[in-house]
């Protein structure tokens, strides 16, 4: 019996943006929220391959491959399964830059299944760990 689709990122973690829609993947991801799999080694590219899919308390079936940089790890490249597990894009993450001693890339393509070019972001003036003061979260 198919399952039926959650119908808001609370039921459909694969909704929900993550440092991953960046190209970033940090430990704590893949605390609760992630679990990898190694796939292979990449000849073209050297990359490392991993496959990103939600436990299964989570109930969601989307998944990501994604191929990281083994000496800047960093994601260099992410392709996105839906529900049904069909493909619905692929991002190629470029020009990265070593920020605080963190690879983090600057410049984002997201192509659809046809590899027609969707959309594209650039990033500059990057800071990582930069110390924010607790005032900027204030409510009141």
């Amino acid at each position: 019996m198919p399952r039926s689709q959650p119908s808001n990122s609370r039921e459909s973690p694969g909704r929900r943006q993550t440092l991953l829609d960046f190209g970033i993947l940090t430990p704590s991801l893949f605390s609760s929220l992630f679990e990898a799999k190694f796939v292979r080694m990449d000849r073209a590219t050297g990359n490392a391959v991993f496959d990103i899919t939600y436990p299964a308390r989570l109930d969601d079936t989307s998944r990501h491959r994604v191929w990281i940089d083994p000496q800047k790890k960093c994601v260099t490249k992410r392709e996105w399964f839906g529900q049904s597990g069909r493909q619905m894009a692929t991002f190629y993450y470029n020009d990265p830059e070593n920020v605080g001693g963190v690879w983090i890339p600057t410049k984002v393509q997201v192509k659809n299944v046809d590899g027609v070019l969707a959309g594209e972001t650039y990033y500059s003036g990057l800071k990582v760990n930069s110390g924010l003061s607790d005032s900027l979260f204030n409510v009141n």
